[in-house]
């Protein structure tokens, strides 16, 4: 008996002593602060901005991602981005133009958005638009990249729907090879 009522008062002392109490885990939400998007005339921080190398080094694939969640929405709501640029080496502009393909891109873009209850992910493509780069000194460096797309919703795989506004800057730094 006195075994026992030793380790109660042993258990009691050490949850007593031995445990505190923390403040609640509040997360917080990653943010690069590397640049911004503006999407239906309201303006965005970016979250995340990143690039490869899909054809070699004169070459990037951006990636960004922006939280453009309204007010009112309790879930999630994102737009991902990716644009691919053949060739960087110049403070060119991109274009989407048919006749220029020596300066095309291409680009993609996702609305993800749990709050809609029609369709919770939306793919865009860009109709019109022009990216602009000015590409880092030659040992690497920060990249600053300026866009302003014309974009149509995907139905089915074709673009279709009313034209809509999605432009941005950001920048990435390049690693030196």
């Amino acid at each position: 008996m006195k075994k026992y009522l030793i380790f109660t008062v042993a258990c009691g002392a050490l949850m007593f002593f031995g445990c505190k109490k923390s403040p609640d885990y509040v997360p917080d939400p990653y943010a690069c602060e590397c640049g911004a998007v503006t999407w239906f005339g309201t303006e965005y921080q970016v979250l995340d901005a990143n690039y490869i190398h899909p054809a070699g080094f004169d070459s990037r694939r951006y990636y960004i991602t922006s939280k453009v969640d309204l007010p009112e929405e309790m879930g999630t709501h994102t737009m991902n981005t990716w644009i691919e640029i053949p060739d960087v080496t110049t403070s060119i502009a991109h274009r989407i133009d048919p006749g220029d393909t020596l300066y095309q891109f291409t680009a993609l873009v996702d609305e993800f958005n749990v709050n809609d209850p029609l369709d919770t992910l939306r793919k865009y493509v860009p109709v019109e638009g022009v990216v602009t780069i000015n590409p880092p000194a030659l040992f690497g460096g920060p990249e600053t990249v300026q866009f302003l797309l014309i974009l149509n919703e995907l139905n089915n795989g074709v673009p279709s729907g009313a034209n809509i506004q999605y432009k941005g800057s950001f920048t990435v730094n390049i690693e030196a090879n």
